[in-house]
């Protein structure tokens, strides 16, 4: 179960102020259990131990300040595109709004089934985020010159040889969160204040949003026309 005391996150979706609430609903078994995509990691050699899945993201990043890497990447075996590039991230619907959105990633639902796949600053300006299905199998070689990069799970790090073979894809079994109560379960408010969080006075002001005329504010599902009070 997360509590949200920041302002983004797919994962922590219930209020502090929703906290006693929360509370009454697991003495009451009155919940409601959410399950979010894990990402499996396969490789030539043994990483991670006995725990090769995130629950947000996987990347390959180049090591400390060596020059840009290529990443040859496949889709079910079908070559996808070569990144020129410091990295590469496959994340979550769960992760899509951590590292993949500050690197210019798209929001994607934990409901959506999908994997974003989203260059860390490419070399060419062409190159954008794509989103795939989570049930294909998305596999990588990399190539440098350096004979090491980084490989990450969460934030998890290891350093491995530019030899390795990589791959992941969808974990067989699910993370289990506690949404607190039987109402349904939304994600539009965290989208909502990932969209407001830069700008002053929109926390929390989920209900509104400002339309295209200067000085009209709008209330989701009833538009009001120019020039008509409230």
């Amino acid at each position: 179960m997360g509590v949200n005391f920041g302002r983004l996150g797919f994962l922590a979706s219930i209020g502090r102020e929703e906290i006693h609430e929360v509370v009454n609903s697991l003495v009451s078994r009155s919940y409601v259990v959410d399950r979010r995509t894990l990402i499996h990691l396969d490789a030539s050699s043994t990483l991670f131990g006995d725990v090769p899945y995130a629950l947000n993201e996987f990347t390959i990043h180049k090591k400390d300040t060596s020059a840009m890497v290529k990443i040859h990447t496949y889709l079910n075996g079908e070559f996808l595109n070569t990144y020129w590039s410091d990295g590469l991230i496959v994340a979550t619907p769960t992760g899509s709004t951590g590292y993949s959105l500050s690197c210019g990633g798209p929001i994607v639902f934990p409901e959506a089934g999908s994997f974003v796949i989203t260059p860390v600053a490419p070399h060419n300006l062409n190159v954008r985020p794509i989103v795939v299905p989570d049930d294909h199998v998305i596999s990588f070689e990399v190539e440098g010159r350096s004979d090491q990069f980084i490989c990450t799970l969460d934030s998890r790090m290891e350093v491995i040889d530019n030899r390795v073979q990589l791959a992941v894809k969808k974990r067989r079994f699910f993370l289990s969160t506690c949404c607190g109560s039987t109402k349904a379960i939304s994600c539009t408010p965290c989208v909502t204040n990932c969209f407001g969080a830069s700008i002053p006075g929109t926390r929390g002001e989920n209900n509104y949003t400002k339309a295209a005329l200067p000085g009209v504010y709008t209330h989701v599902g009833h538009i009001r026309p120019p020039g008509r009070r409230m």
